[in-house]
């Protein structure tokens, strides 16, 4: 299941196998921003790593990371971004 926000309005997509997911997403997810490269590299995310529920919010965020050169993340939620490989994910506790 897939799941985000666009402004108040929550957007839900189960897939059960019946289509494929890459048509799912496009189809649903087609006006979800305003910068159409995020979206690309979301989507692309999105498939990849096969998140689902509430993750496709961090999928969103590293998408917009990825697009504009960012690296790093500071996170409580260390876990929610181990998936992605090109971004180091810091906790508070290795800050000094």
């Amino acid at each position: 299941m897939y799941t985000t926000y666009d402004g108040a309005r929550r957007i839900r997509i189960e897939h059960r196998g019946d289509r494929d997911a890459s048509a799912v997403v496009g189809t649903t997810f087609s006006g979800l921003t305003r910068q159409p490269c995020i979206y690309e590299k979301w989507k692309t995310l999105v498939l990849a790593h096969k998140v689902r529920g509430v993750n496709v919010h961090d999928a969103r965020l590293v998408a917009a990371m990825m697009i504009h050169g960012v690296t790093h993340i500071l996170t409580a939620n260390v876990n929610d971004f181990q998936r992605y490989p090109d971004i180091t994910v810091l906790a508070p506790e290795e800050i000094e």
